[in-house]
């Protein structure tokens, strides 16, 4: 908006219009250019005489500059002079103006230059001198805005209030000529609210921002304008008559989500405000960076960063405090959008004659231009233009010890930006920090790690690097730190980190330091059982802690700390001896051991004495009760004594008096003062003495007030309402009041202001306190229960110190944040106030934490909160929360926040939960997490907290900010449950265990509510407090869970699991302290634990989280016994014994080369690898290739003509300098691949992370004790393979590296690991012969011995393993013992294995080839030179002609045993077939189990392979040669088939039963295995009919060629011909179902139907109707062809309902079934099919005639909490909303019933929705948002314009979202850009936050995800599968894709969701998916032909594949192959799915 550019700045004969002089400098180019500048002169006079102008200003405007002046007497004229350059020379544009003029607008201007004026004076003929130069850069501004033509009294056009206005918050233009000029419009006679106070130091019109009237509601002024995405500029001038800190002067915020960019809060003003001052302040902001730089009054005050995450800004405003009355005056409000986004935080650091120049770096820019000066201010010299990064270095002609000021530019196409801040530099002759770097050491955190050190003189930056070997190699991970610590978060626990610190300034980097640690889980703290006294001593035991080497013990004589040190001790007991008797001393214990210490122990009190002999014991159980004006006590009777002595004290601790002698045990002290709080402590006394006191107890006594509607009402003790005791209670209360709340709820909005009051209700459950306020959004004004503001929304609102609340229910009742926005249970200004066993129920701000008086400590104990968004808030500076359970809730929005904390002082403790527990509400729904900031130094710590929510945030906390945020400050201490993850924690602290030893008293400054205070009916209820509630079932790790039980005087009678009790083993008790033995926990079964403790009036649940790590810890295990041959004499355990030094992660090469230290390190060692490392790296881990490798004088084309047979010859090798340099080559390569590995090591991937090799080459040479695991080897091949003429008959290249290679070494344990080739190349052929680029992919060579080889997968490869290298290596006699078990090999060629001399046992295995693979099936096992091999239970699966024999090879063997093989699934014997094989002469022990032959595929294909990337069963059942399908019982209507049955390598899971007709196959039935007949029923008489039988296995593989019959039924009848088996054709699989088709979005001109429109607004929303008669009109005026209608609704963005009669639709459908509406309206367009809806049936349903429904389709905007709600959902998903959600439905009315909504159709349906401009279609996805789930999904979205059209089968809330995804596994992937562009449109997702895996396979589960995403799909849970859970993550997916038929599942009901899936496999599905949405162009299977292994395609699968292949879906692999049972990996499944969105028009790149 650009405001009035008029008189502002002119010199008039009034001054009352003079400017103010107070402007903001710009540092431009001279130092001063403003918008709009004013300079005043000292001098008037020049010192000829003649006068020169004064008071000149300038003022910017687009395209013109106003000059102003002020007049000079006797001048005759002016002349005005222009420059653009300051300083001159100027050019006169205007002369002669009249002496009486003072102003001058210069138009014509070029925007965005600066132009630099003069002003002289003509007087008695002779010009004058120059006044000073003023300049101005004209722009287009958004706002420009002085108030000058506005009219006073009234708020300028363009404004708005965030509240109405009224008579008592207002906006008014105004001036201080005079008090009418002061007055608001709102203004009567005598109203001093709407008189402006006197406005100093400006006498020009002003904007008036009116808050004097209500102190619950802040003033504020507001203006949108378009959103900027780019670089903006905003000032304003501003004054307060009385500074009220709590006012935001100038915001900038997204309009349309409400979130604040950055502000000024004047609080945080780095200038201190002074009243009646006037200040201007600026922002610079970039929206690409989300930060700004701040000027006030020209100066810089820094960069900041925006509160929130914002990609727009299109709201300025500013609010005056809403908690005091204030005025605030605004001037010059200025907003213009940066042409180039302006250079921010420009710092200048001078070194020896130079200058380090660095800025932010700017989005969207060219390049930067530098401007130096000598002198502050200017003018700046151009020294560097044309810079491309955001640095430079000036050294042009610079002297040391001189400042130099600087400035920076950008440039991009559109000019050159503002000036940035000036930095000023100073160069000298300053050498590197000298100092060494100090105590340089690492604090231990919970998967975190601090480091600090102390600082170093001289230093002015610090670099720190950090590696996992202490010899490196270090990533830097901060290279300026400014500051002397660092956090590092998101480590591995256990993982010993290495640190370097290097100190820093201009002139270098100084000296070093090491430091290294391991962070660790949080050391668990003792419960502290008791501390004793009898003897003079105090006596202390405690629960032992694991883990821990000693603990520390502790004590104070102040409750609650400072502890002091006692002493440390190794046992769990202690005896302190030194204290005194008589003083009170407080324990607390802590753990330690070499890193860490824990969190202190609960504490207890001790009072030394001397017990006299025979003396009594001590008194056991006091308790009080009080009541008005009494205290009764009562206390366990104690053996042997005679009475007791009552004693009192009115302070802690005593000293006590003795107030009476009882033998009893009970009294009643009348003798009390209401509102005194008395301590009670009671001896046992007997004639040998005096016992030592009991534990104390505390009693208040207090006046009661009583609250019951159904008694009598006194007015004085009894009430009927709450308020009115209340109101009862003295304005000047000064003494605790009870009032007591009968039972029942109460319907009251209450407001307490006096002190002391407490409110005690009967119960949590009995008494409510219920109100419905909420601040509503603009929806709900006027509606019951809008009040326009949260902080009037509140329930029960405490504005008094000392209020205390017990046993009752606050709750606001409005309902959902989705519809009433904010809704405040409670409102707490107090201080000291502490609430018991109260619950808070509501939803958004259930409960407001305020301030009172600037204190506020609030205690919560034993209570219940509910909510979902920041339902704790507020800025109170110390809220405790004790033992609370805090429950999340949902309802229509998803997810949430727990806190907003907003704490004023950055020394505030904050929020502190203890022994809190986070609970899921069945409603709970998205995702929650422990707390945003809200406003200023947020501060939350969670201690010992129960994450107990399945809903939870993985980083557990949100970073953006609610409100106005300095700085945040979150930690939590041990959480624990499902949604505890230290790990990912990447906001907040993992706190230590003495940070985490906070006490109450220490946080309430004294004050410790903890300790119960007994008043009139408040009861304390019984509580099991826990630390950590968690049970590992690993035993190394078992430890009894320890609770302690707060009874309050109730005992525990039981504890029970569920209904079982448990028994007196099952837990010990001893005091008050309880442990749950291991041995029983060991028991439960994984997951939650519900325990119950009973107590005599109530019970108490406890949860207990049970998981077992047994086995976890994958770096620690090792080869078990007797699990072959590597288990023989002492086993294999590689790095198990490592020490923690010596574990390592390694993310790359570098990484494990210096882990793996060499092979020469035998130090024992752990290395996990995480993630992909690729070998074919240069040092700094950049990929390299083939040229990298390539000696110089190697050609291979040269190479290839050099040895050509034909030339070479094939009787020698090759030799001569071609020959030398590929061996050079390949010498070099393997340098770089080849990896050694030392004994006793560890290698194994980290679980969960695809962990890789790619590339490599492991070595094990000469070594011992290694242990390989869960690693995926790939494509580890030689780019130098080598041309052998001799090897073989035709010769061969040979290639070297293998995957893995074991050379003379033993003990070696290779397991779960897979091997493949990757992307292989080397496909090509040269002199004939294969150009073999691999190797083999596991050697065991050279005398290695001890080796077991189990469950790896080997798969896609010729050669597997060689056991033996030659049958000349005689050395290797009685070696090479090797095992192989439960191994897959897949489609692999030979040497699986292939042996020499050694004993090996190979059992167990899984073989799957073929002779059409890639690599031809040669043989399986390979009986070389003295081999002896022993095979057992060995299943084959092979290409049915496969013979026996073939399964082996004799290679100068002569001695093989087997047993047990399987071939095809029939038992043979390999042995039996080779008649020249001998038994071997030995016999396998050392093997756990031989599992049977035909449980092996099930078993391996299940457990093989890396993280447990298995690949599944693909192999199809088979029928046998002579299989034939039987044909009887021929019938006129029926027939019977019958079939033998087919066999499967796995089993067959059932058949099924096909009719063939017109070439197409259908499905006639699912059978079950072992069914081999089936009658056919429903048949025509004499017609012929075709028959096919399939069967399918468990995996859903479906056989080939499976037999068929044609049959002519019976003609019918007595005379009917009998019927006859036929010829029978070749069977085909069976089609996809018809198509659905789409409502198109038809091309042609639509008819406008607007003629027959009537339009009426009622509640916000336009009702468009049309009238029948004018519409059957226009449809006679109307084409016949026309198939388009538009209806065009102007809404200004309101809501519109469109009503559709069924006379109305059936006009239109009358002249085309197809027609479709496009209902065009504001906010977007629905495309409507006027068939969508059957309006007859649903006549039917409604027992209406069609002519009586009525179809309306609405088109709203979401409301303020669906909105936000969809913001937080879409920023979630890292994503960016680019629009404001608009919510879509249709629904069917009839006048006798309401509406009945749909929401799902049975075709797809377009809506679109406006965007603001274009957008990038490659980032940009429309969502449609769930608000029940919370969860966000795409939608298939195409662009049209400025249009986002979204096709979904129905309605709901769309929205579109911008989101960019790159993952690193990508780079250089032939699948990359379409993976990316799936990421971008959030239908793919990766497995980590930057890693897809492109390669791994692809599961059935995740492809129908990914297929019910890309459709839109919505997910909906099925019962269609037994093997899917409604808790599966994929439940909602399979279940979609089920209902869609797109998935089917097996003839037994499964599945199988974590099977691979095939490339046909996913062709067929793809197809559905086609016909799902309107596609049916079919294609012809001849289309296959092309491809080499068209012939492998199915039977079934072959229509499917050609349609896939015809319509692009499908490509070869390479291009002359379908690989159609190939498993398909991840990326291949995202790309076929692109692609089908393609051919749907469903997806735009």
């Amino acid at each position: 908006m650009t405001g009035d550019n008029g008189l502002k700045g002119t010199v008039s004969s009034d001054p009352a219009t003079v400017t103010p002089a107070i402007r903001e400098a710009e540092n431009g180019l001279t130092g001063h250019t403003a918008e709009h500048e004013q300079l005043q002169d000292v001098s008037t006079t020049e010192p000829d005489g003649l006068p020169v102008p004064t008071g000149v200003t300038a003022f910017a405007m687009d395209s013109q500059v106003l000059l102003s002046w002020e007049t000079v007497t006797g001048a005759v004229y002016y002349n005005v002079k222009r420059s653009t350059i300051p300083g001159g020379p100027y050019v006169t544009v205007a002369e002669h103006l009249p002496a009486d003029s003072n102003q001058y607008t210069d138009t014509g201007l070029t925007n965005h230059v600066t132009y630099y004026y003069v002003i002289s004076v003509v007087k008695d003929g002779q010009e004058g001198g120059h006044s000073a130069e003023v300049s101005a850069k004209p722009r287009v501004f958004i706002i420009n805005d002085h108030y000058e033509n506005y009219p006073l009294g009234d708020i300028p056009p363009g404004y708005s209030s965030l509240l109405e206005q009224s008579e008592i918050n207002n906006l008014a233009v105004v001036n201080n000529r005079d008090i009418d000029s002061r007055k608001t419009k709102w203004y009567t006679d005598g109203d001093t609210r709407n008189v402006a106070p006197e406005i100093v130091g400006n006498p020009t019109n002003v904007l008036w921002v009116n808050d004097k009237a209500d102190a619950g509601r802040r003033g504020s002024y507001v203006v949108d304008f378009a959103p900027v995405t780019g670089g903006i500029t905003a000032q304003v001038d501003f004054m307060q008559p009385k500074v009220v800190g709590d006012s935001y002067v100038l915001e900038l915020l997204d309009g349309n989500a409400n979130k604040i960019a950055v502000n000024l809060h004047l609080n945080a003003s780095p200038v201190p405000i002074q009243a009646n001052t006037w200040y201007t302040v600026k922002f610079v902001a970039d929206l690409k960076a989300n930060t700004a730089d701040l000027f006030i009054n020209g100066q810089y005050y820094g960069n900041v960063k925006f509160q929130n995450p914002l990609t727009e800004i299109s709201r300025v405003q500013g609010r005056t405090a809403g908690s005091s009355l204030v005025d605030m005056f605004i001037d010059n409000l200025i907003v213009y959008e940066q042409i180039s986004t302006t250079p921010q935080n420009l710092q200048a650091e001078g070194a020896n004659k130079r200058v380090e120049l660095t800025w932010n770096a700017a989005d969207d820019v060219d390049s930067y231009n530098v401007y130096r000066s000598d002198q502050p201010g200017g003018p700046y010299r151009l020294i560097a233009s044309g810079v491309q990064d955001n640095r430079y270095t000036d050294t042009d002609g610079l002297e040391n010890d001189r400042f130099y000021y600087y400035v920076v530019t950008s440039v991009n196409e559109r000019g050159e930006s503002d000036t940035s801040n000036e930095a000023a530099a100073y160069p000298n002759d300053l050498p590197p920090p000298a100092e060494p770097v100090r105590n340089f050491r690492a604090i231990v955190r919970d998967s975190q790690l601090t480091l600090v050190w102390d600082p170093v003189p001289g230093a002015t930056y610090y670099k720190l690097e950090r590696a996992t070997s202490p010899d490196g190699p270090f990533i830097t991970l901060a290279d300026r730190i400014t500051d002397t610590s660092y956090l590092d978060r998101k480590l591995w626990n256990g993982t010993r980190y290495y640190y370097r610190l290097t100190a820093g300034n201009v002139g270098g980097l100084g000296s070093s330091a090491m430091a290294d640690a391991a962070p660790a889980a949080a050391l668990k703290a003792p419960v502290l059982i008791s501390a004793e006294s009898g003897d003079g001593n105090i006596h202390l035991a405690w629960t032992s802690v694991a883990r821990a080497e000693k603990y520390i013990i502790s004590r104070s004589e102040t409750n609650g700390g400072p502890y002091a040190e006692v002493a440390r001790t190794t046992d769990a007991s202690y005896t302190d001896a030194n204290v005194e008797i008589g003083k009170t001393y407080y324990y607390v214990v802590t753990a330690m051991n070499g890193s860490q210490t824990s969190r202190i122990s609960n504490q207890r009190k001790a009072i030394p004495y001397i017990a006299a002999p025979g003396a009594p014991a001590k008194v056991e159980r006091l308790w009080a009760e009080a009541g008005n004006g009494r205290v009764s006590l009562t206390w366990q009777p104690v053996d042997g004594a005679d009475r007791y002595h009552v004693k009192r004290s009115t302070a802690s601790g005593g000293p006590y008096t003795t107030i009476a002698v009882t033998e009893e045990t009970a009294y009643v002290d009348s003798n009390v003062t209401n509102g005194t709080v008395y301590h009670y402590v009671v001896s046992a006394v007997n004639a040998a003495g005096e016992s030592a006191d009991s534990d104390e107890i505390v009693a208040l006594p207090a006046r009661i007030l009583t609250v019951d509607p159904t008694a009598p009402a006194d007015q004085e003790t009894v009430f009927n309402n709450i308020q009115a005791a209340v109101d009862a209670v003295p304005a000047d209360n000064a003494e605790r009041i009870i009032i007591h709340i009968a039972p029942g709820t109460y319907e009251e909005k209450l407001k307490i202001t006096k002190p002391y009051v407490s409110l005690v209700g009967s119960g949590m459950d009995a008494t409510r306190i219920v109100w419905g306020d909420y601040a509503g959004t603009p929806s709900t004004v006027g509606q019951p229960g809008h009040v326009g503001n949260t902080f009037l929304s509140q329930t029960v609102e405490v504005d008094a110190d000392y209020f205390t609340a017990a046993n009752l229910t606050i709750e606001n009742s409005a309902g959902p944040r989705s519809k009433v926005a904010q809704a405040v249970a409670l409102s707490l200004k107090s201080n000291q106030a502490a609430l018991e066993s109260v619950r808070l129920v509501g939803y958004q701000d259930t409960l407001y934490n305020g301030l009172r008086n600037d204190g506020g400590r609030h205690y919560f104990h034993n209570s219940i909160i509910q909510g979902d968004v920041d339902f704790i808030f507020g800025e109170a500076p110390a809220v405790v929360m004790d033992n609370v359970r805090i429950v999340l809730v949902s309802q229509e929005g998803g997810g949430g926040h727990i806190t907003a904390g907003a704490q004023r002082n950055i020394s505030d403790p904050g929020y502190v939960f203890f022994h809190s527990h986070i609970v899921d509400d069945a409603s709970a729904r998205g995702t929650y997490d422990l707390g945003r900031p809200w406003k200023d130094y947020a501060r939350v710590s969670f201690i010992n907290t129960n994450i107990d929510s399945d809903q939870f945030l993985t980083s557990g906390w949100l970073a953006s900010c609610a409100g106005s945020c300095k700085e945040k400050y979150f930690s939590e201490y041990n959480s624990y449950g499902p949604g505890a993850n230290a790990s990912a924690r990447d906001i907040s602290v993992n706190l230590t265990g003495e940070e985490a030893s906070l006490t109450i008293p220490q946080i309430l400054n004294g004050w410790d509510p903890s300790v119960p205070v007994v008043m009139p009916h408040v009861q304390y209820m019984p509580e099991v407090v826990v630390t950590d509630a968690v049970f590992d079932k690993n035993p190394v790790h078992q430890e009894d869970v320890h609770v302690l039980i707060r009874g309050y005087n109730q005992e525990v009678k039981g504890i029970r699991n569920g209904h079982t009790p448990l028994t007196p083993s099952d837990y010990e008790a001893r005091d008050d302290v309880y442990s749950i033995k291991r041995q029983y926990l060991a028991r439960q079964p994984e997951g939650r634990l519900h325990l119950t403790f009973e107590f005599a009036e109530t019970e108490v649940p406890l949860t207990i989280h049970i998981l077992d790590t047994s086995g976890s810890d994958i770096g620690r295990q090792v080869l078990a016994q007797n699990d072959g041959w590597a288990a023989y004499g002492q086993g294999t355990t590689g790095g198990a014994n490592a020490a923690p030094s010596q574990v390592y992660v390694v993310e790359n090469r570098k990484e494990l080369l210096a882990a793996l230290g060499g092979a020469s390190n035998h130090v024992p060692k752990i290395i996990y690898i995480k993630g992909t490392i690729d070998m074919n790296v240069d040092d700094d881990n950049h990929p390299v290739g083939i040229d990298y490798y390539r000696d110089p004088g190697y050609d291979f084309e040269a190479y290839l003509q050099a040895y050509d047979p034909a030339v070479w010859g094939r009787d020698r090798l090759p030799s001569g300098p071609l020959e030398e340099a590929r061996a050079a080559s390949q010498k070099k390569q393997g340098e770089r691949i080849r990896i050694p590995v030392g004994s006793n090591t560890t290698i194994v991937g980290m679980p969960g992370t695809n962990a890789t090799i790619r590339g490599g080459n492991l070595v094990l040479e000469n070594v011992s004790n290694v242990i390989i695991r869960n690693i995926r080897f790939e494509n580890t091949f030689d780019y130098f393979p080598q041309w052998d003429p001799t090897d073989g008959e035709y010769g061969n290249w040979n290639a070297q590296y293998d995957s893995i290679s074991i050379k003379n070494s033993t003990r070696v344990w290779i397991d779960h690991n897979t091997f493949t080739d990757g992307d292989r190349q080397g496909y090509e052929t040269y002199f004939g012969r294969k150009y073999q680029m691999y190797d083999g992919f596991l050697d065991i060579t050279n005398g290695s011995d001890l080796v077991t080889v189990s469950y790896n997968v080997f798969d896609n490869h010729d050669k597997v393993t060689l056991v033996g290298g030659s049958d000349s290596h005689t050395a290797d006699a009685g070696k090479l013992r090797v095992t192989f078990h439960h191994n897959v090999y897949k489609n692999v060629g030979q040497r699986a294995p292939r042996v020499r001399y050694g004993q090996v046992h190979v059992y167990n295995n899984y073989y799957e080839g073929s002779y059409a693979a890639n690599d031809p099936y040669l043989y399986a096992i390979g009986v070389g030179y003295q081999s002896q091999v022993y095979a057992e239970n060995n299943y084959f699966v092979m290409d049915p002609e496969t013979p026996v024999s073939a399964l082996i090879q004799i290679l100068n063997g002569d001695r093989f045993t087997d047993e047990g093989t399987v071939l095809n699934g029939v038992r043979v014997r390999i042995s039996d077939v080779h008649g020249s094989l001998r038994p071997v002469e030995w016999k396998p022990v050392l093997y756990h189990h031989l599992d049977d032959t035909d449980d092996v595929p099930g078993i391996v294909l299940a457990q093989a392979g890396a993280d447990g990337a298995v690949p599944g069963d693909t192999r199809a059942p088979m029928w046998l040669e002579n299989a034939e399908l039987s044909v009887s019982d021929i019938g006129p209507n029926r027939v019977t088939l019958t079939w033998q049955p087919a066999y499967d390598n796995i089993g067959v899971a059932g058949y099924g039963i096909y009719r063939l007709t017109g070439g197409k196959a259908h499905l006639l039935a699912e059978l079950a295995p072992g069914v081999t007949t089936f009658t056919v029923t429903n048949l025509a008489p004499n017609t012929v009919y075709s028959f096919v039988v399939q069967a399918v296995d468990a995996a859903g593989n479906w056989s080939q060629n499976g037999p068929a019959a044609t049959v002519r039924t019976a003609s019918g009848g007595s005379g009917g011909s009998g019927g006859a088996v036929l010829p029978s054709p070749v069977p085909e699989e069976p089609a996809s179902d018809g198509p659905r088709e789409e409502a198109p979005l038809n091309p042609e001109a639509p008819v406008s139907l607007n003629k027959a429109l009537q339009m009426t607004v009622t509640d916000s929303t336009v009702i468009a109707t049309l009238d029948a008669d004018k519409l059957s009109r226009l449809m006679a005026e109307t084409a016949d062809d026309a198939t388009t209608f538009a209806l065009d609704v102007e809404s200004g963005g309101a809501g519109v309902q469109v009503k559709l009669t069924g006379q109305a639709l059936g006009l239109i459908a009358q002249r085309h079934a197809d027609s479709v509406i496009r209902i065009e309206t504001d906010l977007g367009s629905f495309y409507l099919p006027v068939n969508l809806l059957d309006l007859r049936q649903l006549a039917r349903e409604t027992g209406v005639s069609v002519d009586e429904l009525a179809i309306a389709i609405s088109i709203r905007p979401a409301d303020d909490g669906l909105a936000e709600a969809f913001a937080d959902a879409v920023r979630g998903q890292g994503a960016i909303p680019l629009t404001a959600p608009v919510a879509f439905t249709l629904t069917a009315e009839t006048e006798r019933g309401g509406p009945r909504e749909f929401q799902s159709f049975n075709t797809y349906v377009a809506r679109a929705i406006r965007l603001d401009g274009e957008v990038t279609p490659y980032k940009t996805v429309g969502v449609r948002y769930d608000p029940l789930s919370g969860k966000l999904s795409p939608v298939p979205t195409r662009f049209n314009g400025t249009e986002a059209v979204m096709l979904r089968p129905g309605n709901g809330l769309y929205g579109v979202v911008e989101h960019r995804k790159d993952f690193t596994d990508l780079a250089g992937h032939w699948a990359a850009r379409d993976v990316e562009l799936m990421a971008n449109k959030l239908l793919v997702r990766g497995i980590t936050h930057d890693r897809f895996a492109p390669d791994r396979k692809m599961t059935r589960a995740e492809f129908a995800a990914l297929l019910v995403r890309a459709l839109g799909l919505d997910e909906r849970a099925s019962a269609a599968f037994r093997d899917v859970a409604a808790e599966d993550w994929f439940s909602g997916a399979a279940g979609a894709a089920f209902e869609a038929g797109l998935v089917l599942g097996f003839a037994d009901g499964s599945f199988r969701p974590s099977e691979w899936i095939t490339r046909e496999q996913m062709a067929a599905i793809i197809t559905r998916a086609l016909a799902l949405a309107g596609y049916d162009k079919a294609a012809d299977v001849s289309v296959l032909a092309r491809y080499a292994d068209h012939r492998a395609v199915s039977p079934w699968a072959s229509a499917a594949m050609a349609q896939a292949v015809d319509a692009g879906i499908v490509t070869g692999t390479p291009a002359t192959a379908l690989s159609p049972r190939t498993f398909a990996t991840r990326a291949e499944a995202a790309v076929m799915i692109k692609r089908m969105m393609e051919v749907l028009n469903f997806i735009q790149s």
